[in-house]
């Protein structure tokens, strides 16, 4: 017999993980997040504003800065200076491209005379925390979504840390994204798709929520 090509009829397959199809089922439906943007525009309109603080947007596995485009163009029209970490598709080579996000950071630190903060998803956020741990003097903070915590021994981020996680996450394992060992996290949950988190609006107002209060409250003062 053929096997099943209803996602469905897989539930009942019983060679066939129940709990890993649910959460690929789960993923199916991230669209439903565009549709929820849209509805509570209004709502994500009336966000605080920024004033030119420097933003660099780090992509996931695969992806490129297409993939965060759209907060990227949301930011920006906020007053932010918002940027795309310009290295093409995120290959997975975070050793590599630690130090390239690192300069990016320096170069825009610099221009701003000011801490630049890093937001990633998914394996963005692994390398926007090695980026934080390399250089803390120029990293005001640092946002991740859907990004499992892989540097437990690597030693402390020492900067504030926002860890988005959702137990819809069909990608990256719930639980992995939480930071139970910082000194300065705060762990939020979302109930996004993991494909869905790039355009969720409850991830775009927690991250505009965040660049607020750290341009109210900068580090150190």
């Amino acid at each position: 017999m053929a096997p099943p090509t209803d996602p469905q009829d897989l539930l009942s397959d019983p060679t066939v993980d129940p709990s890993a199809v649910r959460r690929l089922l789960g993923e199916a439906v991230a669209g439903r997040e565009l549709a929820r943007l849209v509805l509570r525009s209004p709502w994500l309109a009336r966000a605080p504003r920024g004033h030119g603080e420097p933003v660099i947007l780090v992509p996931g596995l695969g992806a490129s800065d297409v993939s965060n485009a759209a907060l990227r163009g949301y930011l920006r029209g906020l007053g932010y200076d918002a940027h795309g970490w310009g290295q093409g598709r995120n290959r997975g080579d975070v050793r590599g491209k630690v130090p390239e996000v690192e300069a990016l950071a320096r170069r825009l630190s610099t221009a701003h005379d000011a801490p630049v903060h890093l937001v990633g998803w998914s394996l963005g956020g692994v390398i926007s925390r090695g980026v934080a741990r390399r250089c803390p003097n120029i990293v005001a903070q640092v946002i991740t979504y859907g990004s499992p915590v892989l540097d437990r021994g690597l030693g402390l981020v020492p900067v504030p840390i926002t860890a988005i996680h959702s137990r819809g996450d069909g990608v990256v394992p719930w639980r992995s994204c939480i930071d139970d060992f910082s000194p300065q996290v705060d762990n939020i949950e979302v109930q996004s798709a993991h494909l869905g988190m790039g355009i969720d609006p409850d991830v775009w107002r927690i991250v505009t929520r965040r660049l607020a209060q750290a341009t109210r409250h900068p580090a150190g003062v």
